[in-house]
């Protein structure tokens, strides 16, 4: 996310963002050149930048569904740059045209996802738009209407991330950014078979993620990213639930959740774990219900996790396994949780999530 980075999912600035949204505004700058570091940006209250608005997105909704992607226009470009600047990344994102052969996997990507993705999105997604330099895979915010409500999301992927790699090395890159790399231990990621690993099913299975926070934007499936924390009311967020609760002013997992580890897990930015943690960290996220490692980052990142992993293995049938080895001997396994008991509540409430988006 970010507000959804990938990966966003949500590459955690956005959440960062939002989280402090009491004590941090948004940033408001004319264009890209006027924002070369922070104190050039002057401070906008939340939501007020004009991406962030359902009617700057009007003539993109009205079109069909596979014509919403494309560069992304100069107002997103700046908005992504002083978003940048705000969390401290060093990349400045250019507005990328699309090359057709990128284009027909990008189309191909989204034909083969379940027709429900669609038709939920339908009125709901914005658009997905391409930048280079975005400093992360993908990039998903909420607009709202004129009243201030959640109405829609949009999604930016970075097109220099994703042009050169498969399914695989894509997802093998992302997985190890948490550890810093040495020589004796190496992880790996299968998302797809051999005969299927290719840059469309990269792009289908981060599109995948991305959709899942845009599906999630005004329904109760967890608390808005956009909202400083605070203490749901019982009963709303029954997905969020399963695995997080609020505490110290701020989202934590439940208990029986929890690793020693999870804090220092770091998506995109400087890692935090050594190579010789991948193994205990992967061993201890293997008794807890959340099916990726991203997943236990934060409750958004769960849920979009959760709906891409599920989407992906169950409905798709397609694999999704970490394999980590030490000088050259495997020492752990990681498959994903939606046929074992430690997932079977999360896969309930999940399902339940679904048939209410199907309706």
């Amino acid at each position: 996310m970010k507000v959804f980075r990938w990966n966003c999912s949500v590459r955690w600035r956005a959440l960062i963002r939002s989280w402090c949204a009491a004590l941090i505004a948004s940033w408001s700058c004319v264009s890209i050149s006027a924002c070369p570091d922070a104190s050039d940006c002057g401070p906008k209250s939340e939501s007020s930048d004009i991406v962030q608005q359902a009617d700057f997105w009007h003539a993109q909704l009205s079109k069909p569904f596979d014509s919403r992607f494309g560069s992304a226009p100069p107002e997103l470009v700046a908005y992504l740059t002083r978003d940048n600047v705000q969390h401290g990344f060093p990349e400045r994102p250019t507005a990328a045209a699309i090359p057709p052969d990128f284009r027909r996997d990008l189309n191909a990507a989204i034909a083969e996802m379940p027709p429900f993705i669609k038709r939920a999105l339908k009125d709901r997604l914005a658009g997905v738009y391409f930048v280079n330099g975005l400093g992360s895979s993908g990039f998903t915010d909420r607009i709202v209407d004129r009243s201030g409500r959640p109405a829609g999301a949009w999604i930016v992927l970075d097109l220099g991330v994703l042009s050169a790699r498969s399914a695989n090395a894509w997802a093998t890159w992302k997985e190890n950014t948490p550890f810093t790399p040495d020589s004796a231990n190496m992880l790996t990621a299968k998302i797809e078979s051999p005969a299927n690993d290719n840059r469309k099913n990269a792009i289908q299975y981060i599109l995948l993620h991305e959709m899942g926070h845009a599906l999630s934007v005004g329904r109760d499936i967890t608390p808005g990213w956009w909202l400083p924390p605070s203490k749901p009311d019982p009963g709303q967020f029954s997905f969020f639930s399963v695995s997080w609760h609020y505490e110290d002013k701020r989202y934590v997992p439940r208990l029986e959740e929890e690793f020693p580890l999870r804090p220092q897990v770091v998506y995109y930015l400087r890692p935090k774990l050594r190579a010789d943690q991948m193994a205990p960290v992967y061993a201890e996220l293997g008794k807890t219900n959340f099916p990726t490692l991203y997943a236990a980052t934060n409750p958004f990142d769960d849920f979009a996790e959760s709906f891409a992993s599920y989407v992906h293995t169950v409905l798709m049938h397609r694999p999704f396994e970490i394999r980590i080895s030490t000088r050259g001997k495997d020492v752990e396994m990681f498959r994903i949780c939606w046929s074992e008991s430690r997932c079977a509540i999360k896969r309930q409430q999940l399902e339940k999530v679904l048939a209410s988006v199907k309706s």
